[in-house]
């Protein structure tokens, strides 16, 4: 079985969104994913989350499929899992 890094539960407390916190977080953890050998990193992002889906598609990431997932609320969501190629950035 081949691991893969997949990312879950990132946020930022709403008092500090749109600073940058997430970019740098999903900087971090890209680079982290590198420095332990691999070219890839998936995350999960509630389909309904559309300001982060936005930003991790400018980020590089693609939709790759959707799983049923429980939330933070703890109802049933829907997930989208994302991946972005490390390689040659």
């Amino acid at each position: 079985v081949r691991q893969r890094p997949y990312l879950s539960d990132l946020s930022v407390h709403p008092n500090h969104r749109r600073m940058g916190i997430a970019s740098t977080l999903m900087f971090e953890s890209e680079s982290r994913a590198i420095k332990l050998g691999f070219d890839e990193l998936f995350l999960g992002v509630a389909s309904t989350n559309e300001s982060a889906l936005i930003m991790y598609e400018g980020m590089g990431y693609t939709a790759l499929d959707y799983f049923s997932g429980v939330g933070g609320s703890g109802e049933r969501e829907y997930v989208q899992l994302l991946r972005r190629s490390l390689g040659k950035q």
